[in-house]
Protein backbone atom coordinates (compact mmCIF):
# COMPACT_ATOMS: atom_id res chain seq x y z
CA UNK A 1 0.00 0.00 0.00
CA UNK A 2 1.34 3.14 -1.07
CA UNK A 3 1.64 6.23 1.53
CA UNK A 4 -1.06 7.76 -0.75
CA UNK A 5 -3.45 5.23 0.27
CA UNK A 6 -3.16 4.14 4.01
CA UNK A 7 -3.56 8.05 4.13
CA UNK A 8 -6.87 7.56 2.53
CA UNK A 9 -7.65 4.70 4.55
CA UNK A 10 -6.63 6.54 7.64
CA UNK A 11 -8.65 10.00 6.90
CA UNK A 12 -12.03 7.49 6.00
CA UNK A 13 -11.40 5.61 9.55
CA UNK A 14 -10.92 8.92 11.12
CA UNK A 15 -14.25 10.23 9.43
CA UNK A 16 -15.58 7.18 10.85
CA UNK A 17 -14.57 7.00 13.76
CA UNK A 18 -15.43 11.15 14.49
CA UNK A 19 -18.85 9.44 13.22
CA UNK A 20 -19.07 7.10 15.88
CA UNK A 21 -17.79 9.35 18.79
CA UNK A 22 -20.79 11.92 17.76
CA UNK A 23 -23.15 8.59 17.61
CA UNK A 24 -21.52 7.48 21.19
CA UNK A 25 -22.35 11.12 22.46
CA UNK A 26 -25.71 11.03 21.44
CA UNK A 27 -26.08 7.27 23.40
CA UNK A 28 -24.28 8.75 26.58
CA UNK A 29 -26.95 11.78 27.11
CA UNK A 30 -30.09 9.36 26.51
CA UNK A 31 -28.61 6.57 28.93
CA UNK A 32 -27.64 9.49 30.94
CA UNK A 33 -31.59 10.56 30.90
CA UNK A 34 -32.46 7.14 31.11
CA UNK A 35 -30.79 6.66 34.57
CA UNK A 36 -32.87 10.40 35.54
CA UNK A 37 -35.82 8.00 34.58
CA UNK A 38 -34.31 4.90 36.08
CA UNK A 39 -33.91 6.87 39.40
CA UNK A 40 -37.45 8.14 39.91
CA UNK A 41 -38.80 4.76 39.13
CA UNK A 42 -36.90 3.14 41.44
CA UNK A 43 -37.92 5.64 44.06
CA UNK A 44 -41.33 5.41 42.78
CA UNK A 45 -41.21 1.84 43.32
CA UNK A 46 -39.70 1.86 47.23
CA UNK A 47 -42.60 4.61 48.11
CA UNK A 48 -45.01 1.89 47.06
CA UNK A 49 -43.15 -0.33 48.53
CA UNK A 50 -43.22 1.27 51.85
CA UNK A 51 -47.49 1.81 51.39
CA UNK A 52 -47.52 -1.42 50.61
CA UNK A 53 -46.13 -2.31 53.74
CA UNK A 54 -48.22 -0.21 55.58
CA UNK A 55 -51.10 -1.24 53.87
CA UNK A 56 -50.13 -5.17 54.87
CA UNK A 57 -49.99 -4.20 58.73
CA UNK A 58 -53.71 -2.70 58.51
CA UNK A 59 -55.06 -5.69 56.50
CA UNK A 60 -55.08 -8.01 58.91
CA UNK A 61 -57.43 -5.56 62.05
CA UNK A 62 -60.26 -4.85 58.79
CA UNK A 63 -63.34 -6.54 59.36
CA UNK A 64 -64.27 -9.19 56.56
CA UNK A 65 -67.63 -9.13 54.68
CA UNK A 66 -68.22 -12.40 56.60
CA UNK A 67 -67.03 -10.46 60.12
CA UNK A 68 -69.73 -7.88 58.90
CA UNK A 69 -72.68 -10.19 58.46
CA UNK A 70 -71.91 -12.26 61.33
CA UNK A 71 -71.88 -8.78 63.60
CA UNK A 72 -75.22 -7.35 61.93
CA UNK A 73 -76.73 -10.66 63.03
CA UNK A 74 -75.59 -10.62 66.34
CA UNK A 75 -77.04 -7.11 66.68
CA UNK A 76 -80.29 -8.40 65.78
CA UNK A 77 -79.97 -10.65 67.78
CA UNK A 78 -79.22 -8.43 70.46
CA UNK A 79 -81.88 -5.68 69.32
CA UNK A 80 -84.36 -8.22 69.46
CA UNK A 81 -83.70 -9.78 73.09
CA UNK A 82 -83.69 -5.90 74.25
CA UNK A 83 -87.00 -5.32 72.93
CA UNK A 84 -88.10 -8.00 74.13
CA UNK A 85 -87.11 -7.60 77.74
CA UNK A 86 -88.13 -3.95 77.23
CA UNK A 87 -91.80 -4.56 76.84
CA UNK A 88 -91.50 -7.22 79.25
CA UNK A 89 -90.49 -4.57 81.83
CA UNK A 90 -93.17 -1.96 80.32
CA UNK A 91 -95.90 -5.25 81.39
CA UNK A 92 -94.58 -5.16 84.67
CA UNK A 93 -94.29 -1.49 85.35
CA UNK A 94 -97.93 -0.64 83.75
CA UNK A 95 -99.20 -3.51 85.99
CA UNK A 96 -97.67 -2.16 89.47
CA UNK A 97 -98.76 1.03 88.79
CA UNK A 98 -102.60 0.16 87.76
CA UNK A 99 -102.17 -1.71 91.19
CA UNK A 100 -100.42 1.25 92.75
CA UNK A 101 -103.66 3.54 91.65
CA UNK A 102 -106.06 1.18 92.71
CA UNK A 103 -104.30 1.06 96.11
CA UNK A 104 -104.32 5.04 95.90
CA UNK A 105 -107.98 5.16 95.08
CA UNK A 106 -108.89 2.81 97.96
CA UNK A 107 -106.80 5.20 100.32
CA UNK A 108 -108.23 8.52 99.13
CA UNK A 109 -112.06 6.39 99.47
CA UNK A 110 -111.63 5.19 102.73
CA UNK A 111 -110.19 9.07 103.77
CA UNK A 112 -113.11 10.33 102.10
CA UNK A 113 -115.49 8.28 104.33
CA UNK A 114 -113.83 9.17 107.66
CA UNK A 115 -113.55 12.70 106.80
CA UNK A 116 -116.78 13.31 105.50
CA UNK A 117 -118.87 12.58 109.00
CA UNK A 118 -115.72 15.15 110.46
CA UNK A 119 -116.98 17.79 107.95
CA UNK A 120 -120.19 17.38 108.04
CA UNK A 121 -119.57 17.76 112.37
CA UNK A 122 -117.42 20.77 111.76
CA UNK A 123 -120.02 22.31 110.13
CA UNK A 124 -122.58 22.08 111.75
CA UNK A 125 -121.01 22.99 114.83
CA UNK A 126 -119.67 26.29 112.99
CA UNK A 127 -123.00 27.03 111.69
CA UNK A 128 -124.97 27.38 115.14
Amino acid sequence: MTPQEMEAVLETLDRRLSGMDERLGRVETSVAKMDGHLERVETSVQNLDRRTTSIEQILPSLATKDDVASLRGEMRALNNENIRETRELVETASRRVDVLFEDLRSSVGLLAEHLLPLMEDYRRRHES
